[in-house]
């Protein structure tokens, strides 16, 4: 079972044990497109701390998600990223913030 079938089944620490064990291999090796997977890995890593409520290590990880959005003009990522960083926001009752990242992942799907 991979790390996306552990997330989707809620069992999320062992989606979390198997994406930390894969972060090692991603940070350590230079290949092409590097830093557009960890983009997408870096969003999926924020998603998984989100569902068992680590909200600051939630954060960290989808900043860094939006930050390779920004360098390599990733829409799809962007959008996805604001859309989680919404909810972590929502979760933690923090509801402009939440709102206002709802706001830009909605303009950019109008796009």
């Amino acid at each position: 079972m991979d790390w996306l079938a552990y997330a989707n089944d809620n069992k999320n620490d062992q989606a979390l044990e198997m994406l930390n064990k894969s972060a090692v291999v991603f940070e350590k090796n230079d290949f092409q497109g590097k830093e557009f997977n960890l983009g997408f890995f870096y969003n999926q890593l924020g998603r998984v701390y989100m569902q068992l409520s680590d909200y600051t290590k939630a954060e960290k990880y989808i900043n860094k998600a939006l930050t390779v959005a920004e360098n390599l003009s990733i829409v799809d990522l962007k959008i996805s990223a604001y859309y989680y960083m919404g909810e972590i926001l929502f979760h933690q009752k923090k509801w402009d913030a939440a709102e206002s990242y709802y706001i830009k992942r909605l303009a950019l799907e109008k796009k």
